[in-house]
Order: C-alpha cells, then structure tokens, then sequence
C-alpha cells in the first residue's frame, strides 16, 4: 500500500512520515482498510485514508503546538526533550518502548519541526523564483509576476508542506502561486483537513451548483492529485506537483452522475 510513502523533504514532513510508519505502522493501517463498516457505502478505501490522514494529522498537530510551549517556556533546551517525552506517555498514551516507535527519535524530530515552522523565506531562497519575468500558480496556472506591472498580480511564494506544520523555507518546499490560490490554500495540510464531509450536492447537479462549490475543497482535490502521485512514485511533494501542472480550478463535473456529488465524486 502506498499510503503516504512521499518521499520527505521538511522536518514537519519527516515527522509525519514517522507517525505514520513508525508510531500507527502499517498493521494498525491495515485495520483501518479492512473495516466491515466502511464497505457500506462503496467509498471504503476513500474513507479508510480519510480516517488515517485525520489520526496522524492530529497526532502530528498536537505534537507541534505542545513543542510550541515548552520552547516558550523553557529555555534549558535539554528540558524540551524530556518534556515532550513526557508528554507523549501522558497525553498521547504512547508506552515509553512501542512497537517500531523510538519516543526519543519522534522527540527529535518534533522540536525540529517546530524550529523551523518559526523560519520565513530569507531573501537568496526568494531570489532563485525570481529570474523569470512571469511565473504561473502552481494550483490554478494564472500567471504571476516578482514586480507586477498595474493589471498584473503580484507572484507570491507557497509552502507546498505548510510552515506551521513544520514546513522549512527551501526551494523545495516553495511553489509560486497567486495570492487567491495562497490565501485559501492557507496552511491546509491535507486534504483531509478541508471539512469535505459537509460537502455533498444532489445527483447530476446544475451547472450552476458546481459552480458554487467552494475554491477550498476545490485546492484541496487538487492537493489530493499531489499526494497520490507522490506516494505512487515516490517522489517529493514539489516534484509531484510539477508533474500533475495547475489545474482549471474554476471548471468540475461529477464522476458518476448517478450519485450524489461528495467529495470523492467531482473532478477537474
């Protein structure tokens, strides 16, 4: 199974990718898939990574905002290893030897998510987007401009794996991307993280209703695309959203227009 094997290039993806191979591993994984209750209703394998990118993104997510305040609170950085430790056998239940887990390594690896989530893009790594005259958003393929001109619209950098997650400020994890695209795509860190399970349209719906489909879950199908490819072919994130290109975010139809438009039921 491929799930999440993207190859990791950030420290908030490093974790990640250790939560979810080392901490859940791939027999609890497996558990999930094979789930009598998720065969009903013909979405089980969509559903079963659902549920595993929501487990190890909250996992990961309280890890990063405990780290938060023990740096802020203690500045003996030999207390921030022990501290989290700690945290992970009381909050998190984590015995202190697990099965294929080391706490010590997914200590590690969190205060270093955490330390470079605090980091922005220096000016040399800004530069290395800035020798073309014209960039295109990697999501929707609008062209962006480093000095925009006055009906031009000012190129923005985007961190493919969010810097609150852990994102560092590298040319690889950096995209050029409209501010619109930027600015709903936020710090999304999934697509799981969209609240697509509030989305659902009738059967065959109008034009009209596909358009009013909110340019959120619409990034986050996108951000989908990105995931697949990388974990199919073992790539980065970046290099799996170079390959996949921008997409017409503004333009989806239904798979099978027999069945409700869910979030699993519409493409570009």
């Amino acid at each position: 199974m491929a799930l999440y094997k993207f190859k990791p290039t950030t420290s908030g993806e490093h974790l990640f990718s250790y939560i979810t191979t080392n901490l859940i591993g791939k027999k609890n994984i497996n558990q999930v898939y094979e789930l009598e209750a998720l065969q009903i209703g013909g979405r089980q394998h969509q559903l079963s990574t659902y549920y595993i990118g929501i487990l190890t993104a909250n996992i990961l997510t309280r890890c990063l905002k405990k780290a938060n305040r023990i740096v802020s609170m203690f500045e003996d950085e030999r207390e921030h290893q022990k501290l989290i430790i700690q945290y992970f056998q009381r909050s998190l239940e984590i015995p202190r030897t697990p099965y294929g887990a080391d706490l010590d390594r997914l200590a590690t690896l969190t205060l270093e998510a955490e330390r470079k989530s605090r980091k922005g893009i220096i000016s040399s790594i800004r530069s290395q987007f800035s020798t073309t005259k014209v960039n295109y958003c990697y999501i929707c393929g609008f062209p962006v401009f480093e000095k925009p001109l006055e009906t031009q619209v000012k190129m923005q950098l985007e961190h493919i794996w969010p810097q609150s997650f852990g994102g560092d400020s590298i040319a690889e994890n950096l995209l050029p991307a409209c501010p619109t695209c930027n600015n709903e795509k936020s710090d999304m860190l999934l697509w799981q993280n969209a609240h697509i399970h509030s989305f659902t349209l009738k059967p065959d719906p109008s034009p009209q209703e596909l358009e009013n489909v909110g340019k959120r879950l619409r990034i986050a199908q996108h951000r989908r695309d990105i995931f697949e490819y990388a974990s199919m072919n073992r790539t980065t994130l970046k290099d799996a959203a170079l390959a996949i290109g921008s997409v017409n975010i503004s333009e989806i139809s239904a798979i099978d227009r027999d069945d409700a438009v869910d979030f699993f039921n519409f493409s570009f």
